[in-house]
């Protein structure tokens, strides 16, 4: 009698993962581009966050433009 294979991994734990190295390499590219131009990477990555999310009409406005 065979035992059937069961799958230990979870799919949603590879989703999550998938997106948190795409997040760090998404990251990583525009720091490295700051740095080429001169520009500390974590004083403008926070500016964006900051300007963003950072107030109540920002993160109005992310969310305005992230929604078709």
């Amino acid at each position: 009698m065979s035992h059937p294979q069961t799958d230990t991994g979870s799919p949603a734990g590879g989703v999550v993962m998938t997106n948190i190295l795409s997040l760090a390499a998404g990251l990583g590219v525009i720091s490295f581009i700051f740095m080429i131009a001169g520009v500390n990477p974590l004083f403008a990555i926070s500016e964006i966050f900051q300007g963003s999310f950072g107030s109540v009409y920002g993160f109005k406005e992310t969310v305005t433009k992230a929604i078709p």
